[in-house]
């Protein structure tokens, strides 16, 4: 485990969820992955309070590629997305908020069976302006970068939700990890695997492209800046 938490800069873009909002929503199966969507809903409960705790203009968002995604999504199925067919690991209990793609001429990138694959990244809201202005950058663009560089200068990808969110920010109360993580895509081929899959490494900035803003639902926001106030949904303001 500690070398999955080996200093990440997550890219999730592993939108491969795009649960019936980036694409089609055939159910089709390909040996024992299915190109279908996990279970969860198209409209995100708490949209407008996600929206305001993002920060960023409601403009930045497309509702059409929303999704809330049950507690227990996979139901005992397994999932996969892009070409070749790689293993996607849906972010159960997560509500996603979709960026808008409009900017990129070619949205083939989140195609279900012949797109790219599904990641997770992990990083401080603050930053995110920033991503979506000019991409991911190795090291986060610092010379030395905040969870180091363990396998070298590269951006920090995984597969896995939770191991994005262990680089997700601050830590909350309780020592509760942050909330938030980016779902992204990245090109096949692109990637160098570490730490048995769990960590993906990628050189170039246009090898990834983050599409979604990913909270975990069980968290609730009071009245303080985003990234400070989490606590779990029952428990009072954090004091």
């Amino acid at each position: 485990l500690l070398d999955l938490i080996a200093r990440f800069c997550f890219v999730e873009c592993a939108m491969g969820a795009t649960a019936g909002a980036f694409s089609s929503a055939e159910e089709s199966t390909r040996g024992d992955l299915s190109l279908g969507d996990p279970a969860g809903e198209t409209e995100v409960p708490r949209r407008a309070l996600l929206v305001e705790r993002s920060g960023l203009p409601s403009d930045s968002f497309d509702g059409r590629h929303d999704y809330a995604y049950a507690s227990q999504c996979t139901q005992g199925r397994r999932f996969g997305r892009g070409s070749p067919l790689t293993e996607y690991f849906p972010p159960c209990g997560f509500d996603r908020l979709g960026f808008s793609v409009a900017g990129y001429e070619d949205q083939s990138f989140m195609n279900r069976a012949d797109g790219w694959h599904v990641a997770y990244h992990g990083t401080d809201l603050e930053n995110i302006p920033a991503i979506l202005e000019e991409g991911l950058k190795p090291q986060g663009g610092r010379s030395r970068p905040r969870h180091g560089d363990l396998h070298g200068r590269a951006i920090y990808m995984s597969p896995y939700p939770e191991v994005a969110r262990a680089f997700a920010g601050k830590v909350r109360v309780g020592k509760q990890l942050p909330d938030l993580i980016l779902q992204c895509r990245v090109r096949p081929g692109s990637y160098t695997l570490k730490n048995e899959g769990r960590t993906w490494l990628v050189n170039d900035t246009s090898d990834v492209r983050c599409h979604s803003l990913l909270f975990l639902r069980e968290f609730v926001l009071f009245d303080r800046p985003f990234g400070y106030a989490g606590a779990r949904v029952g428990e009072g303001p954090p004091g």
